[in-house]
């Protein structure tokens, strides 16, 4: 693959006994490296292609596996995208036609769901969401909050192109069978019977991961009067979400509307 190396984009880097610790210009964020990540950063100004690295991986690394090399240069590659230490390129895959796919959120996507999202909140598309800051969109966001077990998300792509997307805020393990709904996002243009298909069906799957390790009951969300269009009830309404309750003159904006799904059934299936 091809990639831009971001000049500038490290403002202090020291040294440690086992590799270093960088300091990014955007968002005063903090990346520790190991040694082999220190090398890799170190090759990446010399190069444009990721294949050109990891032949210099494997002339430095005689003794290792070049499959070994070649997942340690992809995993730490991902990471730097994430950090925009590097602009992956090209990433576009071929997909058989029509193929639907129900991706859980990681290191290799959190990229191309930070530009659906703020495409999405730029256009007309219908969407749900309370974080109006586009950095809480950023990958490197993204990936905190799920790393830290916070929030998990999933998307919908055909044919490499992404249709939808939906988190899910998580409490604490312990405190609560509840999954809330975070937010929504569907790309401009669906049809309603589109996003009908596409929103059940990311909910069961996210659904059936996180049950996997905590048990959860109910999956929940909250409608702010006068800030969703009515599209949004219609639809959770669609897909069996019921009206638990309603709490008058919650927020500044109006009432909060309670609409609540039951899990057990849908997991099991």
């Amino acid at each position: 693959m091809n990639y831009e190396y971001k000049d500038g984009i490290i403002k202090y880097r020291q040294s440690e006994s086992t590799g270093v610790s960088l300091l990014m210009t955007e968002g005063n964020h903090r990346l520790i490296l190991n040694n082999t990540g220190v090398e890799i950063l170190d090759y990446l100004p010399h190069y444009t292609n990721t294949n050109d690295v990891l032949k210099r991986m494997i002339k430095d690394y005689p003794l290792v596996d070049e499959n070994v090399l070649k997942f340690d240069m992809d995993e730490i590659l991902r990471i730097f995208e994430i950090y925009s230490v590097i602009e992956i390129k090209d990433t576009h895959i071929e997909c058989n036609d029509n193929l639907e796919e129900y991706v859980i959120a990681g290191d290799t996507s959190y990229k191309k769901i930070s530009e659906f999202i703020i495409r999405s909140i730029r256009s007309n598309a219908i969407k749900y969401y309370q974080e109006t800051d586009e950095l809480f969109y950023s990958p490197f966001n993204m990936r905190l909050r799920i790393m830290d077990n916070r929030e998990y998300g999933v998307y919908v792509a055909v044919n490499n192109d992404i249709k939808a997307y939906l988190s899910v805020v998580c409490p604490p393990i312990g405190t609560s069978a509840v999954l809330i709904i975070g937010s929504l996002f569907f790309k401009e243009g669906l049809s309603q019977e589109e996003m009908l298909v596409f929103l059940p069906n990311m909910i069961n799957r996210i659904a059936r991961v996180i049950n996997t390790y905590r048990k959860i009951f109910k999956i929940r969300i909250a409608l702010i009067d006068e800030r969703y269009p009515e599209i949004i009830l219609d639809m959770f309404r669609r897909i069996n979400f019921e009206h638990e309750c309603t709490l008058k003159s919650e927020t500044l904006l109006g009432d909060a509307q309670f609409y609540t799904y039951f899990l057990k059934d849908l997991i099991e299936q």
